[in-house]
């Protein structure tokens, strides 16, 4: 889901919902939340911030998500998805 890890750090209480509700029913185990850079959800809520201040709020928003997955037991992980040397870099943040 686009900006899911900015949703579930503000904690949008629509998205709370449905994602306690599909943890529950479908009994997710392990989550996998990717932020990546040029991101246009980030792009659209903060225009004009540079690119590294736009990264440190992903990697917040990740980080409080994450904090939101602890909480509700579910197990998780966390990356920052980049292009560097024309290839697609996952750098595990959580």
């Amino acid at each position: 889901m686009p900006g899911a890890p900015a949703f579930i750090a503000q904690s949008e209480r629509s998205l709370i919902e449905r994602l306690k509700l599909l943890l529950g029913a479908q009994r997710i185990k392990r989550v996998v939340l990717i932020a990546h850079e040029d991101c246009g959800y980030y792009k659209n809520q903060y225009p004009g911030l540079p690119f590294d201040e736009i990264r440190q709020k992903q990697l917040d928003d990740l980080s409080k998500a994450t904090e939101f997955l602890k909480d509700a037991g579910v197990d998780f992980c966390a990356f920052f998805a980049f292009v560097e040397r024309n290839e697609i870099v996952f750098d595990r943040v959580r």
